[in-house]
Order: structure tokens, then sequence, then C-alpha cells
């Protein structure tokens, strides 16, 4: 089913008047919660309460064997097959320069061919990037 742009648009409208928050609202839950929204199957299901700040988190994702295996696990769980060319409304990992000056991956929606929009504790950030891993969302 095509992906409704309006549906985004409100749910990345929704996320700007919503403070960041580590397991309610935070670079991965985010995305997993547009998923969960459109295809009723939620990745994060089985870690959704498991970290409650950036330590906790931290050691979710080091445990899983880093963020990529937590995230193709994850979504492989809830069947979502992985695509090179993502297009509205897609999920994946992108490359982001972090508040630290680091280069990391961050979950986020590709809100057009190219282009990516991410949570981050400073609130979203929308442009170009470059994804490491991206999934195929089809809508319920």
């Amino acid at each position: 089913m095509q992906m409704n742009s309006n549906r985004l648009g409100g749910f990345l409208d929704r996320a700007f008047d919503t403070p960041f928050g580590w397991r309610t609202h935070d670079c991965l839950i985010w995305p997993a919660n547009w998923v969960a929204l459109v295809s009723g199957r939620d990745p994060a299901a089985p870690w959704r309460n498991a970290y409650h700040d950036a330590r906790s988190a931290l050691r979710l994702v080091s445990d899983a064997g880093g963020i990529e295996a937590l995230v193709r696990t994850a979504m492989a769980r809830e069947g979502f097959e992985m695509t090179d060319t993502p297009t509205v409304g897609d999920v994946g990992l992108v490359h982001i320069i972090s508040g630290r000056g680091v280069a990391e991956l961050a979950g986020g929606i590709c809100t057009a061919p190219g282009h990516w929009c991410n949570l981050t504790a400073n609130g979203l950030l929308e442009g170009r990037a470059r994804h490491a891993l991206a999934f195929r969302i089809e809508a319920a």
C-alpha cells in the first residue's frame, strides 16, 4: 500500500512538540513508533522498557552486538525487508554527526529519496543523509 505523506507529516509535526526521552521518544523508539503506527508491527517491542537513560541504552545496543545488529534483528523478526532504495515512510539507520562532533548511526525516517528525518536530544533534524540500513515499510 502507498505510504500516506499526510500521515507522515502529522507524525513528524507531533515529534516537534514531544520532548526527547529515553525509552519514550529517542532515536530508536521514535522510528519504531512510526513503524508500529503504519504497519501494526512493533520492532521495538522486546526492548521498549529495557533501558531508561543513555548508559542503559548503550548497554542494550552493545549487548545486541551494535546498533546495526539490534535494528537488523528487530526488523527481520517483524518481517520487514531491507531496501537499497528507501522511499517516503521507510525507516533505517543513517550516518549523522552527533552533538559531540562524532560520526555515528541514528534511526531515521525517509522523507524523500536521499532525505531523512532523525530525532536527536536537540530535536528533529531533516536533510540529505546517507543510509547504512533501510527497511521498506508498507502501510497496513
